[in-house]
């Protein structure tokens, strides 16, 4: 039997005042951001909605297994962890892309609590025993990542990115 638009799990978006309201579907964690939301359904794939449009796009399409968690976004920008079982991915997507991208897959480590500012991005890379080792940083279509902190680095906190870092300014 499926949910109906009554159900609590439904995600919904509404003018402040109450009116116009639209079930956008069944989910949890909806993350809103200027006219965008973004939520995860119940195969924990993320979903996204702006103003405008007629239906949620399905930004991923999940097999057994895979878990997809710390999503961030920024404008039309999102990232993600994503747990196969074997190892952390940090992936991303914007409108217009066909599909999600991986941007840091390190066989040595996982990566995990990723930050968005426009096309920067950060994350956390960390060793089995759950110690940070080291903040990369990637602006989007780069080749690959920079260090931007010391190997062996401790924090159980992940990095952050904003300002003109994060949309073009700032040093390359």
């Amino acid at each position: 039997m499926g949910a109906s638009a009554s159900d609590p799990r439904m995600v919904w978006v509404a003018d402040l005042d109450g009116g116009n309201g639209i079930c956008l579907g069944y989910g949890s964690s909806p993350v809103i951001n200027g006219d965008r939301v973004v939520w995860q359904d119940g195969n924990s794939d993320y979903l996204t909605w702006r103003v405008g449009d007629t239906e949620p796009t399905r930004v991923t399409s999940n097999y057994a297994g895979q878990y997809n968690w710390h999503l961030k976004f920024d404008g039309d920008r999102l990232v993600w962890a994503t747990n196969t079982g074997l190892d952390w991915k940090i992936w991303t997507w914007a409108e217009g892309d066909t599909a999600p991208s991986i941007i840091s897959d390190d066989p040595a480590s996982d990566e995990d609590m990723p930050a968005v500012s426009g096309d920067r991005v950060a994350w956390g890379s960390y060793t089995s025993d759950g110690l940070w080792v080291q903040f990369l940083t990637k602006r989007i279509g780069d080749e690959s990542p920079q260090v931007i902190t010391p190997v062996g680095f401790a924090s159980h906190e992940g990095p952050l990115v904003s300002g003109a870092f994060g949309r073009g300014g700032g040093p390359r």
